[in-house]
């Protein structure tokens, strides 16, 4: 009894008793009431000044960026549908690929046994066409001026398929004799289970378009699939092989339609806006050069077939429809700035993040005001107009690199400021990757195919008059319609004839230095490019140093 009164003794005269006693009472809750109505009603003007201020400075910036041409809308960038009956994308091979279960997005978790495509088998026999093909490196380099060695190729073939389920390695290699005859013949033994497929690409190239079916209209547009791209890559990785054991055996027509086959299929996805499918083109094109530098320096083909080449070369824009997927990569890049302001439950479960960190994020974005997104958006947006869409080409057929180079670096610059959350500048960072060497790239690629175009009708000069011509201008008209330009100076690509048999063909390239048509990354090359920057190695290749080179190689 006494240890009750003292508890209730001491609890009278706590401190904890008063305090609560204190804040219990009516005129401390109508403080407390009051204050946080205040916070509540200023957080909600804050909230809609900022939603106010973001929305209207976005719908500013929209009107005047599509008074100037620059579309914002992603849909304006999909590429129109086309029959089947004249789609290349739609041939047995290929159509599996983006199939998908129309139930089934991306995003969907799958429960076992899913799938997202319809057809699993024709998405698995096009996925493992070209996985057998071994990894080798050393062989074959236009740019080096290093020719294939078919015989690797055999020896990696072998020594892949000496596995316990495919038998043992041969006693006696193919490569080991190098005999480029039987080792043309085993190559194309290895690849005689690509005969089927390549003849049916053949047959559907015929067609007059083609469109794959891309899922354009994914809620996540950071889930679009792509699976083509690497498909269509390796079936010109088989298509180069099969050309240059074709001339080893003196079947010319079957490697001048191969290389045919994969000009074909590298514009199958031309019309694609996005980067990742120009840049898979661009590097299509440059294993259809492999091919076509080798048949052209051993003198392979015929006029004719030298003309069907030209024509094929002569077709594709590079600079046009890369500057064309730049703009759509930029309405991407506001699709999808918009989706994440809208979806925090799909970040927090994309599986880029991890389970913590992907709640903190989600947690993160519901607290953010929408106008905190608009300013994002906007700066994206105009980041990306300043500094990667505006005045990369100075005037029609040309590419400044001075001035690519300082938007380039306009854009580091300014997104060193990301790490504060006031410059809104933090998406930008995550989705403005280094965009200028695209630029680079597609400028190279275009270069090449002008080069080679020159180095074709060089061959059939050669044919028709026994030796290559002195100067470009006898190649005109019967040649070439016109003398293609150098993309970086605008004049005519460099040529020498440097002897009866030998030429050489350049451009001044990225440094816009007359380097005497060196290749880049030779090891006798000394000097650095515009740059200041000498090449990481030897073997390196950059494309910002030295000249863009086509010459045949030595003998």
């Amino acid at each position: 009894m006494n240890q009750d009164k003292s508890f209730k003794s001491t609890w009278e005269r706590s401190t904890t008793r008063r305090f609560l006693h204190w804040i219990s009472s009516w005129r401390v809750l109508r403080g407390i009431l009051f204050g946080s109505a205040v916070f509540v009603t200023m957080m909600f003007l804050i909230y809609a000044v900022e939603n106010w201020r973001g929305s209207r400075a976005w719908e500013k910036y929209r009107i005047e960026a599509e008074a100037r041409g620059v579309a914002g809308d992603w849909k304006a960038y999909v590429p129109p549908p086309v029959p089947d009956a004249d789609n290349f994308a739609s041939t047995p091979f290929l159509a599996p690929l983006l199939d998908f279960n129309p139930d089934r997005s991306s995003g969907d978790r799958l429960a076992p046994g899913e799938s997202l495509w319809r057809d699993t088998n024709g998405f698995a026999k096009a996925q493992a066409f070209a996985k057998d093909l071994p990894n080798v490196r050393e062989s074959g380099n236009r740019r080096q001026g290093r020719r294939t060695d078919l015989a690797v190729h055999v020896r990696g073939f072998e020594e892949k398929r000496a596995t316990p389920d495919r038998g043992k390695l041969p006693e006696e290699s193919v490569a080991a004799e190098h005999d480029p005859v039987r080792s043309a013949s085993a190559l194309l033994e290895f690849l005689s289970d690509t005969e089927a497929v390549i003849e049916e690409l053949r047959e559907a190239s015929k067609r007059p378009h083609s469109r794959f079916a891309v899922r354009y209209d994914e809620e996540n547009p950071t889930g679009i699939l792509l699976p083509h791209l690497a498909v269509i890559k390796g079936v010109c990785q088989v298509l180069r092989l099969r050309a240059l054991a074709a001339f080893e055996l003196g079947n010319v027509e079957s490697g001048h339609e191969d290389i045919m086959l994969m000009l074909r299929l590298a514009e199958a996805h031309r019309s694609e806006p996005f980067i990742i499918s120009q840049l898979v083109r661009l590097a299509n094109q440059q294993i259809a050069m492999e091919a076509l530098w080798e048949g052209l320096a051993d003198h392979r083909f015929t006029e004719s077939q030298l003309a069907r080449v030209q024509s094929a070369l002569r077709e594709p824009d590079l600079i046009r429809d890369m500057d064309h997927a730049l703009r759509a990569e930029r309405a991407f890049g506001i699709k999808t700035i918009d989706w994440i302001g809208t979806a925090p439950d799909a970040i927090a479960a994309m599986d880029m993040v991890g389970h913590d960190s992907g709640m903190g994020i989600s947690t993160l974005l519901r607290l953010l005001p929408d106008g905190w997104f608009q300013f994002e958006k906007l700066n994206y947006a105009r980041l990306f107009e300043e500094c990667i869409l505006m005045d990369t080409r100075t005037r029609v057929g040309r590419i400044d690199p001075a001035r690519v180079d300082l938007q380039s670096a306009k854009m580091v610059l300014s997104l060193q400021k990301s790490g504060n959350p006031t410059a809104h500048l933090m998406l930008s960072r995550i989705l403005l990757p280094a965009l200028s060497k695209v630029i680079v790239k597609a400028a190279y690629g275009q270069c090449t195919l002008r080069e080679a175009d020159v180095a074709c009708a060089l061959e059939r000069f050669r044919i028709a008059r026994g030796v290559y011509p002195e100067r470009l201008e006898a190649l005109v008209p019967q040649y070439l319609g016109v003398l293609p330009v150098d993309l970086i100076t605008g004049d005519p690509l460099i040529y020498r004839r440097t002897a009866p048999d030998r030429f050489i063909v350049y451009s001044v390239g990225w440094n816009q230095t007359d380097d005497g048509g060196q290749y880049l990354g030779e090891p006798s090359r000394e000097k650095t490019g515009a740059s200041g920057r000498k090449p990481s190695s030897p073997a390196a290749f950059d494309l910002e140093e030295g000249d863009w080179v086509w010459t045949p190689p030595e003998a």
